[in-house]
């Protein structure tokens, strides 16, 4: 068992026990804005209707895509790393029942909901204006803290999906950017 993964564990077990579960709802609520996806891509979604926020939502559905093909696809299944829960006699099992008992079906490396969050809240970050985009890099923190509060991921998955997620952000953005000014440059030329 890793000190670090297990440190952090502990905490949120203590949260979750000293609270009384008053954190469950909030940190349930945000876990599922990370299920299947479906928010985060709704969004990208909306943004690409108008066309000031076009460029973002394409970004943002880019790096979602390329994080759910590298995190999900490829990762998880190489790394094939178990749930917390998953060994019945070990702390986290106990920590799991505690906070509700959420159950996951795939692999544990990387936190898919990191990823995804990051992804998402990455790309807007670099998309908008720094003054206020700062704000959606809470995004990746609050989802990240939801997973190991829930002791479905170890706090390393979080960090691995939160840096595969912010890769393929930073991917999504520039290659975007770049595609669109090489369609502009060649609608001038032609």
């Amino acid at each position: 068992m890793n000190g670090f993964d297990e440190a952090i564990a502990r905490g949120f077990a203590q949260l979750a026990q000293n609270a009384g579960g008053f954190f469950s709802p909030f940190f349930y609520g945000v876990t599922l804005l990370g299920n299947y996806g479906v928010f985060f891509i709704a969004t990208s979604l909306v943004l690409l209707l108008f066309k000031k926020t076009r460029k973002a939502g394409i970004v943002a559905l880019s790096a979602i895509a390329l994080g759910y093909l590298l995190g999900n696809l490829l990762l998880k299944n190489v790394i094939a790393r178990p749930r917390p829960y998953a060994d019945d006699s070990s702390v986290y099992h106990s920590w799991w029942v505690a906070t509700g008992s959420l159950s996951e079906r795939s692999y544990s490396f990387p936190s898919g909901h990191a990823t995804i969050a990051a992804a998402f809240g990455v790309s807007l970050f670099l998309s908008f204006p720094k003054k206020w985009s700062w704000a959606f890099l809470s995004l990746p923190l609050l989802m990240g803290a939801s997973r190991v509060y829930f002791m479905v991921h170890y706090a390393s998955d979080v960090l691995g999906g939160m840096m595969v997620g912010t890769a393929m952000a930073v991917v999504a953005y520039f290659l975007v950017r770049w595609l669109l000014r090489r369609s502009r440059f060649e609608k001038e030329t032609a």
